[in-house]
């Protein structure tokens, strides 16, 4: 029977095409390195593969030690064997590199993008007055250091939208405090030469007190809110849990904070939980993987989100899973029209989230509109109506139950109390040629009052810095104040009154009072911001620079959490303690951080 079965086995491979996969027989070395060097000197003349392997790991973020895992060796041999231009076929460990390497590749890499990164920044920031940071904070509990990652944002005289990792410093325990932070985060910058006293730096964060604290980097950086940790705050509190004491019962219960406002949501909530840990406890995750996305302990509210659109996208199917695995009790406790009336309210939140998240494209501009939309959607739907879709398509939105107009009441309460804008976020909506009108998005008129201050403070600051330009390119306009005041005009309020105490400069006059053409209408939520601005910086020479500095600024400040996540994805497990951490060390993950986030600039 072995015979019948290596010959069917043979036949196999053959027909599918690794018939040179043979296990059982030793190659001879002689005739494989033969081999090998007609390979090299085709396809690897250069040590092209060395490199390849290289941006693997630091594009994809993997440890240096996946070249030498058995399963990768393995993969890599059946595509070898599965060549046909040579029946010798080849072994894997004649050309791929090993980790020592590949780590040697990428400190070389990165240590030549240091080189060029602060005379490339110096000539790409040069007109700036204002930079961007953002933050992240990476603590460990199985490690003797946490880390603090810097990434710059700016917009170039292209208008392209530069996001570059700075550096990534490993902090001791002893440091790992506000003013410890405040200190790495300076030389980090000192490095790159972005200390100038003369440039506005602003910070994008969240509300950690390690940097809100009165000693931290907000003692001497500017900061705005991070709206994306608003609005996830806001989800967040509302889903969250409270201990509370049972009275007469001597016992403690955990509770969601707001069940009592609606408790048949919370229930259904409840409910959708225990079907997780239900398929959870069971191994049942296989079965239900591809109706369900379960949810994990650190699973933020978009996944949650996620998790419970999935329940009542599938839930016919889920009934008839439980069904065969006799469990339908589990799903059937789970109210399904309360749930679609949950999932359809709060879809729009995880659609704002999401936008909002988008590191590639500008996003501070949207976070007025997004809140507005957001208040405007908890309004009450008395009667039934049809809104047409950008497919053409129509949608039926049904009028609220006195259930969801509870719940909507309860979201309404958390935004205006969780979520109010910064003036920057003002201006960034002001510089949206569709949105510029803040009055339409129910922006009190203090805050547009504010608002406009700040985009003119802009505008004078960019127009002394374009007039200091030409005094030292033609050598003569002894007096910027002179130059200055040309682009004043006093404006009429809509009333017709002259208001002597506020001042309009042309550009920005002009700017408000043209209307966004059709083209550029019809384009809607897909026009590109940052390529009208370039297209109009003849019509707005300084105004479009004011709007490259702004619309540099990031809607969310958590910038390279999901790296941080991959990267402990190559984690090591402590032996003595159980305990898993990240396989690389702080100056690995900065080198190969910085070399993703400026491959740009390997020469």
């Amino acid at each position: 029977m072995d015979h019948i079965k290596n010959k069917i086995e043979i036949e196999l491979r053959k027909r599918s095409g690794v018939y040179w996969l043979r296990e059982s027989t030793h190659r001879v070395k002689s005739r494989v390195s033969e081999a090998w060097k007609r390979f090299a000197v085709i396809y690897d003349e250069n040590g092209a593969l060395d490199y390849v392997a290289c941006k693997m790991c630091y594009q994809d973020l993997y440890p240096f030690s996946i070249v030498n895992g058995d399963g990768f060796r393995r993969f890599c041999q059946v595509l070898l064997d599965s060549h046909t231009w040579t029946k010798q076929g080849l072994f894997v460990k004649d050309f791929l590199p090993d980790s020592v390497t590949l780590e040697q590749i990428v400190n070389s890499q990165a240590e030549v993008i240091r080189n060029h990164l602060a005379t490339f920044l110096s000539r790409s920031l040069s007109d700036n007055t204002l930079i961007i940071f953002t933050i992240d904070l990476w603590g460990s509990n199985n490690s003797s250091e946490s880390m603090i990652c810097v990434t710059l944002h700016y917009t170039d005289k292209n208008f392209r939208l530069h996001n570059r990792i700075l550096g990534v410093k490993g902090i001791s325990v002893e440091n790992w405090n506000s003013k410890g932070i405040k200190n790495e985060f300076t030389s980090i910058l000192e490095s790159f030469g972005l200390t100038n006293p003369g440039v506005a730096h602003l910070i994008v964060s969240d509300c950690n007190p390690l940097l809100t604290d009165e000693n931290g980097i907000l003692s001497i950086f500017q900061h705005i809110p991070c709206a994306c940790h608003k609005l996830t705050g806001v989800m967040t509190k509302l889903l969250e849990r409270q201990i509370v004491a049972v009275e007469d019962a001597g016992i403690r219960q955990s509770i969601y904070k707001y069940y009592d406002d609606i408790p048949a949501i919370f229930d259904t909530i409840e409910q959708c939980y225990n079907l997780s840990n239900y398929c959870t406890k069971h191994g049942l995750a296989d079965q239900v993987g591809l109706a369900l996305k379960l949810p994990d302990e650190q699973s933020d509210w978009v996944s949650l989100y996620e998790y419970f659109s999935s329940i009542e996208q599938n839930y016919d199917a889920l009934v008839e899973m439980m069904a065969q695995l006799e469990a339908t009790h589990i799903i059937e406790k789970i109210n399904r029209q309360i749930l679609k009336e949950f999932t359809s309210f709060i879809q729009l939140f995880h659609q704002a989230t999401l936008e909002l998240k988008d590191a590639k494209q500008p996003t501070v501009h949207l976070i007025t509109i997004w809140r507005y939309r957001l208040l405007k959607h908890c309004r009450y739907v008395l009667d039934e109506y049809t809104v047409e879709q950008e497919d053409g398509s129509s949608i039926v939105v049904p009028k609220d139950s006195l259930l969801i107009k509870s719940f909507k009441n309860l979201v309404q309460i958390l935004l205006v109390e969780n979520w109010s804008l910064d003036n920057y976020q003002l201006v960034a909506t002001i510089l949206d040629p569709r949105q510029k009108n803040l009055s339409r998005l129910e922006v009190p008129k203090f805050q547009i009052s504010a608002a406009e201050m700040l985009l003119q403070e802009f505008y004078l600051s960019k127009m002394r810095c374009q007039v200091a330009n030409n005094e030292q390119i033609q050598g003569r306009r002894s007096s910027k104040e002179r130059d200055v005041d040309n682009f004043f005009v006093f404006s009429s309020d809509s009333d017709g009154e002259r208001d002597e105490g506020k001042i309009s400069i042309t550009e920005i006059q002009l700017y408000m009072e043209t209307r966004i053409n059709k083209e550029a209408r019809s384009q809607g939520k897909n026009l590109d911001i940052l390529k009208w601005w370039y297209e109009h910086r003849n019509r707005y020479p300084v105004l479009s620079r004011v709007a490259r500095s702004i619309l540099a600024i990031p809607a969310y400040c958590t910038m390279t959490d999901f790296k941080y996540n991959q990267l402990n994805n190559g984690s090591a497990t402590d032996a003595g303690t159980g305990n898993k951490s990240p396989s690389f060390n702080p100056q690995t993950i900065n080198n190969m951080l910085i070399v993703r986030s400026n491959k740009d600039l390997v020469v």
